[in-house]
């Protein structure tokens, strides 16, 4: 489970640095008058272990994790939150709240991000046994690396979800917007929902071999477009399947 110990970070003078101490780990925060800066360093075995930080009422925030964590957490504040975990975080809880945020992550595994509503960026490498999700806003969401039983729900807006690798065992929910899915690899044995809206989604795939098997697209609205590699096929649906706009013939159907 995340920490069940929350740090209440202390709000030092403009120019001034504060130093707390969370079950071992120095807590280092600055007052950088455009940003309250925290850092965490590990404890003395090395790791960031059980700690939690909550971010002071107000205020623009950035919150870094020096080393690797488990059983962390992080709680934002409705103004805008940057958080950054520079090694493998394991069973972090990160919730940013409200505002424009941002999170980068170097790899993620039985975590939970929510970035609440606002144009949010999230950046992680490989994440396994995940959840990402975001309310109304403009989000950006880039996963670097392999995603393994990674749930994704992008919420209103003009989403943006890009995979860098493989995509395995996963559920995708891009909700209501212009939104755009890019796959760099195959997925396979993962379901896709466009958010069944008027506005009209893109869907890319490098090759078709990389909609593997299991990997289905649902809640396509009339005009949805689904590119493969050159090749554009647009959602009818009279006929439920995409259709290629070189080729009437050729279509893709997802039962």
């Amino acid at each position: 489970m995340a920490s069940s110990d929350t740090l209440s970070i202390f709000v030092p003078d403009i120019g001034q640095t504060l130093t707390q101490d969370a079950n071992g780990a120095e807590v280092v925060t600055a007052n950088r008058r455009d940003a309250l800066r925290t850092q965490v360093f590990a404890n003395q075995d090395g790791r960031i272990s059980d700690v939690g930080i909550q971010a002071p009422e107000s205020g623009d925030t950035t919150t870094a994790f020096r080393a690797r964590s488990e059983d962390t957490s992080l709680i934002g504040n409705a103004d805008d939150n940057s958080v950054f975990f520079g090694a493998v975080a394991n069973n972090a809880f990160i919730s940013t709240a409200d505002g424009n945020d941002s999170v980068v992550v170097n790899s993620f595994i039985d975590g939970t991000i929510d970035l609440g509503d606002g144009d949010n960026v999230a950046v992680t490498g490989a994440i396994t046994d995940s959840s990402i999700s975001a309310g109304t806003g403009a989000d950006q969401v880039t996963i670097r690396r392999t995603a393994t039983s990674l749930d994704v729900d992008l919420g209103a807006g003009d989403d943006t979800l890009i995979f860098g690798g493989k995509v395995l065992f996963s559920s995708i929910e891009m909700g209501e917007g212009a939104d755009v899915l890019r796959f760099s690899s195959s997925a396979r044995n993962t379901s896709i929902d466009l958010g069944n809206d008027f506005d009209i989604d893109k869907v890319y795939f490098e090759t078709r071999s990389d909609i593997a098997s299991g990997t289905v697209i649902t809640g396509a609205g009339e005009g949805d477009q689904l590119i493969i590699g050159g090749n554009e096929f647009i959602f009818s649906a009279a006929d439920s399947a995409f259709i290629s706009t070189t080729d009437p013939g050729d279509s893709i159907t997802f039962g």
